[in-house]
């Protein structure tokens, strides 16, 4: 699970403003320096109403109804005690019945590499959460939970003030036993600027982190390193095409012991500035890997390749996709640990209508793939056909789909007109309406003895943090 580098800007823009009118006001706490006076208070029971609540209103109503909404977690894990909120939360993809989550608040005073994070703590997929922090942890002002993939106990948490730090990274913290000990360790920086961590995996024990600069005009460049010795050292991983090194995108996934990234020398979302398409045949040609399955799409220009790894990063192949502007990815282990589901959207795809943007499905880890329906005439045709995956695409431990779109007169998130479902697996599948809204969620979902349950952070306006609530499936 990765928070996307908009949720990030979000995030970062809240405190911001949130900061101002705290100085203005006048309104500091000193007297709790920021600590957990009272880590009970994830144990104490909180008013659902915030998170449960339904959002306003379209201008435009929705003519259709969702048999889904957000329930707020049980235990108060939605609400440690505000202003504090939680930052960010991780279930573990080896033992998914244990999470973590870590608290933040605008009222932290000490976002120093010498304190440990405040974190709370699950092992019974989310019915009970506990502080697991010694009394010396302290909420900080911004937090980010990893967890290795294999070891359920092996946690990371990237904490600090991004807004006040300078040239020094965000601090990385480190606890391999569950959360009870913390030990701050190193992480890859960057001359001369701060820089934010914005994913990292344990893999094979080696670590992967990809991070950004902080202080640079327009969306970050990000880089991925490795770290062979627990973090004390750190080397730069690169990924060249006839001499040319790719630009790594914002996302990283790791499915058992496979690492997939996002790289390419066009522009992506989290790109710095457009350089110009590659040639794709020559790609594969240059990697010995399998030429891509299906049609090049040729209304868009080339704007990522998919390369994954099964030995911690140290060589990659490309991975094959079915058009080369294919965007927007979700990659999820099944329930059994047997193969890796993968979704995607793409739109101008050659010989189809340039406003339809279409899903593309692989159920074999990337080896495939197939079409999905579009959104043309779901519900009446009120949601866009050109929207899907509009604020993302998620696929789900039994390989099933969620989407999101939206609808060009609608004003709530910007138009947002819900998520929707759909089972490739259906004899006829169908997008049909699942949830209000996943728009400013943060998501990840685990599997339970009876299906799927989704768990979410929705982000409060001018804070950092958010409530955590979840809804199952079936």
């Amino acid at each position: 699970m990765v928070t996307s580098y908009r949720k990030r800007l979000i995030r970062l823009a809240g405190l911001l403003s949130l900061v101002a009118l705290v100085a203005a006001c006048g309104e500091n706490k000193p007297s709790t320096n920021g600590a957990d006076t009272s880590l009970s208070a994830v144990k104490t029971p909180q008013s659902t109403a915030t998170f449960a609540a339904s959002p306003s209103p379209t201008d435009v109503p929705l003519p259709y109804a969702f048999p889904k909404k957000w329930n707020s977690a049980p235990d108060g894990a939605d609400l440690p005690q505000s202003p504090a909120t939680v930052g960010s939360f991780a279930f573990s993809p080896s033992s998914p019945r244990t999470g973590y989550f870590c608290i933040v608040s605008p009222n932290a005073t000490d976002d120093s590499a010498t304190v440990p994070p405040a974190v709370g703590a699950t092992t019974d997929g989310g019915q009970t959460w506990n502080g697991i922090t010694s009394s010396a942890g302290r909420y900080k002002s911004i937090c980010q939970v990893y967890l290795d993939q294999t070891n359920a106990k092996d946690v990371f948490v990237a904490a600090g003030n991004t807004l006040n730090s300078g040239s020094a990274p965000n601090p990385l913290f480190r606890s391999q036993d569950g959360g009870a000990t913390w030990a701050h360790i190193n992480q890859p920086t960057i001359t001369g600027n701060g820089s934010f961590i914005a994913g990292l995996a344990v893999v094979q024990s080696r670590i992967l982190a990809m991070i950004a600069p902080l202080a640079q005009a327009g969306p970050p460049a990000f880089s991925l390193y490795a770290s062979d010795d627990g973090g004390q050292t750190w080397k730069p991983i690169t990924i060249s095409v006839n001499g040319q090194p790719l630009q790594f995108g914002e996302q990283m996934w790791v499915s058992g012991a496979v690492v997939y990234v996002e790289a390419g020398a066009g522009c992506t979302s989290a790109c710095g500035g457009m350089r110009a398409p590659i040639d794709h045949e020559a790609v594969g040609k240059q990697l010995g890997t399998m030429p891509r399955t299906g049609p090049h799409s040729s209304g868009a220009p080339p704007v990522s390749l998919y390369f994954k790894s099964y030995d911690g990063g140290r060589t990659w192949h490309q991975l094959p996709t079915p058009v080369t502007n294919l965007g927007n990815i979700s990659v999820q282990r099944s329930a059994d640990g047997s193969t890796t589901y993968i979704v995607g959207t793409a739109g101008n795809v050659p010989n189809e209508p340039a406003n339809i943007v279409f899903a593309y499905y692989s159920g074999d880890g990337g080896a495939t793939w197939r079409r999905l329906p579009t959104l043309q005439g779901v519900e009446n045709g009120f949601p866009d056909a050109n929207s899907l995956g509009a604020f993302g695409n998620y696929v789900l431990p039994d390989g099933s789909v969620i989407s999101t779109a939206d609808h060009l007169n609608g004003t709530q998130y910007g138009g947002d007109a819900g998520a929707f479902l759909l089972n490739p697996a259906d004899a006829s599948p169908a997008w049909r309406p699942l949830i209000r809204t996943l728009n400013g969620q943060t998501v990840q979902t685990i599997p339970t003895n009876t299906g799927v349950r989704v768990w979410g952070l929705q982000l409060i306006p001018q804070q950092s943090g958010g409530f955590l609530g979840y809804f199952d499936l079936p």
